[in-house]
């Protein structure tokens, strides 16, 4: 008898041992399966978000050229109909394109005299003979300023212009004041929960188009780009001069962002769509949250099963040690 509870302890020790062992051996399993799965989900939502933010920025470069395109169009419309207008009574021509103004949502239209005088539809006059695009209109070029911050402070506008002729000489030039937030409409991201963004910039990183909410902000990526990682913004500035696109990590007022940055096509105009990170991977977590409670739901079973099975093992010794009583 001394020598079955001998036996019996023994095998229990043993089998002890290789619960242990095989609940080790289970952990560590599961531990390297489910880094192994994080790190392959987390590196398909990555090129899953790539994917969409960059669709939905080459979408964004379609809208911004055709609504650009369309308002160059308007102008160079009117232009000609001013040419063929018996007078250049420039107050009358101003009287006129109020209408036009109005229809098209610009903030304001207007005349550029030689001077650089300019007679706008809100009634100002204002001189604007320091600016490149007056500078350009004069040389016969239209074009579309950067941002520039209206005269009462509050609001951020863009300027297309338009050179008139009077036989092969330029005359006036016609503008077409557009509120830089107005482009941020157009631009629109709906993925991401509506949270991401997008900018227009140039070559040099100079904000083109830009809402009154990035103008207060300290919103800068090629700066805080080349603060942070140099060399990043060395290879990117590269890419940009060659006309290139790509992708950017980066940070800004304590938040990271994934943005995609491509050629507009207009100018040397860049367009910059960017996304909270957090957005970005929001699913993810969720889904890290599912597998963690799956894990541990599944531990539990495990540890469960084998604290079941030795007090089964445990009653059937006492069954089988009371026989040879």
């Amino acid at each position: 008898m001394t020598s079955i509870a001998k036996f019996n302890g023994k095998y229990k020790k043993r089998l002890g041992i290789s619960i242990s062992i095989l609940f080790i051996l289970f952990l560590f399993i599961g531990i390297f399966l489910f880094r192994y799965h994080n790190k392959r989900l987390i590196a398909l939502i990555d090129k899953e978000a790539r994917a969409t933010l960059k669709n939905v920025s080459s979408q964004n470069v379609i809208t911004m050229h055709t609504g650009v395109e369309a308002k160059k169009k308007l102008l160079e419309s009117l232009a000609k109909n001013i040419e063929e207008r018996n007078n250049f009574e420039i107050l009358s021509i101003v009287e006129d394109l109020k209408v036009y103004s109005k229809s098209y949502g610009f903030y304001n239209m207007g005349i550029i005299d030689k001077n650089g005088i300019c007679y706008n539809t809100l009634g100002e006059v204002l001189d604007l003979s320091q600016y490149d695009y007056y500078k350009n209109g004069m040389k016969g070029i239209d074009s579309i300023s950067e941002s520039y911050i209206s005269e009462d402070k509050q609001l951020m506008l863009n300027i297309f212009t338009f050179p008139i002729y009077k036989g092969n000489n330029v005359e006036m030039i016609l503008t077409a004041t557009y509120r830089s937030d107005d482009f941020s409409k157009i631009l629109n991201i709906s993925s991401f929960n509506g949270e991401g963004e997008s900018v227009v910039i140039d070559t040099s990183g100079n904000f083109v188009s830009n809402s009154n909410k990035f103008y207060n902000s300290d919103f800068n990526i090629f700066y805080n780009l080349k603060e942070s990682n140099p060399e990043l913004y060395k290879t990117v500035s590269e890419n940009i001069s060659r006309g290139g696109s790509g992708y950017i990590n980066y940070s800004n007022l304590n938040e990271d962002y994934l943005a995609y940055y491509e050629p507009l096509n207009i100018n040397d105009w860049y367009l910059i769509s960017y996304v909270p990170n957090r957005c970005v991977y929001q699913n993810a977590s969720i889904i890290f949250r599912g597998i963690q409670l799956e894990s541990v739901l599944l531990y539990i079973t495990f540890i469960a099963a084998a604290g079941i099975f030795i007090l089964s093992y445990n009653k059937y010794q006492k069954k089988f040690f009371t026989l040879f009583l």
